[in-house]
């Protein structure tokens, strides 16, 4: 859930903010290793559920910039596919999980979570899946931009 308050400066400014969908994140398997990478699925699936339990299962920007009045609000979503890209991306999301977990874990939310070191020992496992089953991770940013009515 956001909370999202903000105030600009003059009438027909703009707004831009960026959310990754984390919590979207998509996990794919070369067709030669199809099913062995089991940490790297379930380290994704636990974000994907711990995201749920946090009401976070997906981006609002849209609809918070429309109901705090800003106009001509556009949504562009970014997949970011590129192979070459793979490591930077895989480092973003292993990190990502890892604090996103950490925080819930914190929170109180130690529903699919029993111990802090299950989740450093999980990305541990799903970081050894990527590199050695060659599978990675994707996810798309959203960027949302509206404007204060002029």
């Amino acid at each position: 859930m956001y909370l999202l308050t903000f105030a600009l400066e003059r009438p027909g400014s703009w707004l831009q903010w960026e959310d990754y969908a984390g919590h979207n994140a998509t996990f794919h398997e070369p067709s030669g290793h199809k099913d062995r990478s089991d940490h790297a699925r379930l380290y994704l699936d636990l974000f994907r559920k711990t995201a749920i339990d946090c009401e976070k299962n997906q981006t609002e920007l849209m609809k918070i910039f429309q109901s705090r009045g800003l106009v001509s609000c556009q949504e562009h979503i970014h997949s970011l596919l590129e192979p070459e890209a793979r490591d930077d991306l895989h480092f973003a999301v292993l990190e990502g999980v890892q604090n996103t977990l950490g925080a819930a874990f914190d929170s109180g939310h130690r529903k699919l979570i029993k111990a802090k070191a299950d989740i450093a020992n999980s990305r541990r496992a799903a970081e050894t899946d990527l590199q050695k089953h060659h599978c990675w991770f994707t996810y798309n940013v959203h960027v949302v931009i509206g404007m204060s009515p002029p």
